[in-house]
């Protein structure tokens, strides 16, 4: 099996959201009328790191380093 083929099984896998959990979380907030629906921890950290300081949203060597502080 290709490098990205396990990679990709990995995640399938060992996903911390099933994809049933996701879409929940999106028809539940469409359903609310929310206008921003975060799915996941991860998005809920890049969300929080890129508004903490949105200049540097694409500079992404700034952005992961940050992303790893945090989850310190």
């Amino acid at each position: 099996m290709p490098a990205a083929d396990e990679l990709n099984a990995d995640f399938r896998d060992n996903a911390p959201l099933s994809a049933a959990d996701a879409a929940a979380i999106i028809l539940d907030g469409i359903r609310s009328g929310a206008w921003r629906i975060l799915v996941g921890e991860d998005a809920k950290r890049l969300d929080a790191a890129v508004r903490a300081d949105p200049g540097a949203a694409y500079d992404y060597a700034a952005l992961g380093k940050a992303l790893r502080d945090e989850a310190r």
